[in-house]
């Protein structure tokens, strides 16, 4: 009698698997506690550290240089207070009142979405595309950031339809901005091998776009989440501004890897010239 065999499931990909189930789990249950994000971060390094031993920080993006990582600070500076003056005009042109967290007594959320944008960086942007990365080499990296990115917009448009209690519609204009944001992000992941830049901008924006409480003026009914990404980046010049930089870095990672490949080709015709030399010499050696 024939028995079924079951395979085994490597432990490389439960400890994988583990890290992504829990980013749902604890990196958004802010209402529990502001340290869950944070607590989140400690379990998916751990579970990294299990699976891809001394590769864990190269592949949970981590691998950051000093400079580029003064630079990312300096950028999230920067773009913070150019969001939070973009997104102040915007919602006052459409009368709202926006009041920040130091406002609503509610400051330590700062402190947890430093860890909750980190977490989402590391689990959806690096971990995932890296992996796409290795396991289909042969697959342009300006494609793998648009297939991500189309995913990305994808579970944006499902989770606050169906999974979030608001149940409220992302519509297309927001959808489109998203697509666009997204392939800024996985450019700038494979582009430079870290997330260091996506974290910034990711982490920028959240800390203004979710950083507090957005009504209306004449009736203070407060808007929800898919009210924002509508009315915000459902704007035309934000969607064109989105879409251009898209562009931009996406025609950056096209060239970086093409010097790449013209890179790697002259490294193996040095090597085929070095080895043909070298079998010259042997040839030409004294029997």
């Amino acid at each position: 009698m024939n028995h079924l065999k079951i395979k085994k499931i490597p432990m490389k990909s439960i400890w994988i698997i583990l890290a992504c189930i829990s980013l749902p789990i604890l990196n958004y249950e802010h209402n529990v506690t502001f340290l869950s994000s944070l607590i989140n971060f400690i379990i998916i390094i751990i579970f990294l550290r299990l699976a891809f031993k001394k590769r864990w920080r190269d592949t949970a993006g981590l691998r950051v240089c000093c400079r580029h990582a003064v630079i990312a600070f300096t950028v999230t500076a920067v773009m913070t207070g150019i969001v939070y003056y973009y997104i102040s005009r915007t919602v006052t042109a459409h009368g709202i009142a926006f009041q920040n967290r130091f406002e609503l007594g509610n400051q330590e959320l700062y402190f947890y979405t430093v860890f909750q944008t980190l977490n989402e960086e590391i689990i959806t942007g690096a971990l995932l595309l890296f992996s796409v990365r290795k396991k289909w080499p042969g697959i342009h990296p300006v494609i793998i950031s648009i297939g991500a990115a189309m995913l990305f917009t994808v579970a944006h448009g499902l989770m606050y339809r169906f999974a979030f209690d608001e149940r409220s519609i992302i519509e297309l204009p927001a959808l489109i901005a998203l697509f666009a944001v997204g392939i800024i992000r996985n450019n700038t992941i494979l582009g430079f091998n870290h997330i260091g830049f996506s974290w910034a901008l990711h982490l920028s924006w959240n800390l203004v776009f979710f950083g507090g409480r957005y009504s209306y003026v004449g009736t203070a009914t407060e808007l929800d989440q898919a009210d924002l990404f509508n009315g915000i980046m459902g704007e035309p010049a934000f969607i064109a501004a989105m879409i251009i930089l898209s562009i931009i870095t996406s025609f950056f990672l096209f060239r970086n890897r093409r010097r790449e490949l013209l890179h790697g080709r002259a490294l193996q015709a040095d090597r085929d010239a070095s080895g043909l030399t070298d079998r010259v010499k042997s040839d030409c050696a004294p029997q």
